[in-house]
């Protein structure tokens, strides 16, 4: 079953880290743009493909899929309404965004759910 606290909990301590890693990026005086986006974006979905199999072990493909298209689809109104980026010209580049959001959530869930498993058979030997 779907909880919904447990998701938003973990959209919640996703975007935290979000602005946590940012911070620290720009202090260290990241140069290159490309890295930095990078590192975000494995961070910003990994957190929620990984939190997504640890809180929500019945329904963490689902999870994650709702929460990388949640923060995704805030990232784009933010920079829309608050940047006053015109976001909404480029629907290639809204696809872009959307997809590698759902592709790196979905992937972490995967690979956290192998390792759990990996180490729960580990386990039982």
């Amino acid at each position: 079953m779907f909880q919904t606290k447990k998701f938003l909990q973990i959209v919640g301590i996703s975007m935290i880290n979000t602005f946590l890693i940012s911070f620290v990026l720009g202090l260290i005086n990241f140069d290159s743009y490309v890295v930095f986006v990078v590192i975000q974006l494995l961070v910003t979905y990994g957190t929620i493909g990984i939190l997504s199999v640890l809180w929500l072990p019945q329904t963490p493909y689902t999870a994650a899929y709702l929460g990388a298209t949640s923060i995704a689809l805030l990232n784009i109104l933010f920079s829309y309404y608050i940047f006053n980026i015109m976001v909404f010209a480029d629907p290639s580049a809204i696809n872009r965004s959307m997809s590698w959001a759902a592709i790196t959530s979905i992937l972490f869930v995967y690979i956290t759910k192998l390792i759990k498993s990996k180490n729960e058979r580990g386990m039982a030997i």
